[in-house]
């Protein structure tokens, strides 16, 4: 299975949840603080989309290299089915045995997710581009050649600008143009209406493009390219970790779960750390229904909904690419 399908997963997951703070009140003031309200609250909720696609692909990636491995594991060695003969459905996995991840069942087949589907780049939203008819970041390939790629990508670095009147958030003081690679990049910067840890990540400092000086942004200089060349967060405690992965396991840099933490479209903590379905009614929320080897997926296109997180493209139900 490619690997190509996680900026989709993530950007699906993301874009339902317009949450991330960063925005802020501003009712019943001056005109001029109204209007630099909607750019900021806007410019919150973009780069929080983004970053928080950027940890759900990481996220997403791990649990498909585990699903894969659950599959290998499930195939004993020295015995071949005999031709002819269909193979037994699986028998659902009991969690806590050593040797095999907690909850590996549900429905036979190839799996199946909801994804969108683009025909060009005015299919995708600004800054991504339809290759292979899916929106993928237009400047960015699916493995990483180094940290500085991985840290533009978790921030949210992504729009191109010359200086920082070409942001969308420079007029209002929520963005500056940054050097980043020697290229300039919009970067949301702290201020009355954002702060950074509203958003997780950190105030860093960076030099200014097209300007002189340097500029506080808000940025995630922790995330790296790691051995398998994809963008990770590592955690280094676990007040880096929250809600159903809270462990930080230190040495991998990863956040596991724990018994009892999976609780979204799961009920089952692998032993690898990752949350598991058990079975279809585990698979409830969000445009899932069927639980494929511990994953939630779709069993049609009607699960999908009718929303999309690209203005463009279209909704299906079908194995990942």
């Amino acid at each position: 299975m490619s690997m190509r399908w996680v900026l989709v997963a993530a950007l699906a997951l993301a874009g339902c949840d317009d949450g991330g703070g960063g925005g802020g009140g501003g009712g019943g003031g001056p005109a001029a603080a109204s209007t630099a309200v909607e750019p900021a609250a806007w410019e919150a909720a973009r780069a929080a989309r983004v970053a928080r696609a950027a940890r759900v692909r990481a996220r997403a990636a791990r649990a498909a290299r585990a699903a894969r491995a659950a599959k290998v594991a499930r195939r004993r060695p020295g015995r071949r089915r005999r031709p002819g003969r269909r193979g037994r459905r699986g028998r659902r996995g009991r969690p806590g045995r050593r040797g095999r991840p907690g909850g590996a069942g549900g429905a036979p087949g190839e799996a199946m997710f909801c994804q969108e589907v683009c025909e060009d780049t005015a299919d995708c939203i600004q800054g991504f581009e339809c290759r292979d008819q899916r929106c993928w970041p237009a400047d960015s390939n699916t493995n990483c050649d180094g940290n500085q790629q991985c840290v533009s990508l978790f921030s949210g670095w992504l729009m191109s600008c010359a200086d920082t009147s070409g942001c969308d958030g420079g007029a209002a003081g929520t963005q500056a143009c940054i050097d980043v690679g020697g290229e300039g990049r919009c970067a949301l910067i702290p201020g009355e209406f954002i702060q950074c840890a509203s958003l997780n990540m950190e105030e860093v400092e960076a030099p200014a493009f097209g300007a002189e000086g340097t500029v506080t942004a808000c940025g995630q200089p922790r995330a790296i390219c790691n051995d398998d060349r994809f963008c990770q967060l590592p955690c280094r405690g676990d007040a880096d970790c929250s809600g159903e992965y809270p462990r930080c396991d230190v040495d991998s840099g990863l956040c596991k779960c724990t018994a009892g933490s999976c609780m979204t479209n799961a009920s089952v903590c692998g032993d690898d750390g990752i949350c598991r379905c058990a079975g279809n009614a585990d698979c409830n929320q969000g445009g899932v229904d069927t639980c494929y080897d511990g994953f939630c997926g779709c069993s049609s296109v009607a699960v999908c909904g009718e929303q999309t997180v690209n203005p463009g493209t279209t909704l299906t139900c079908a194995p990942l690419p």
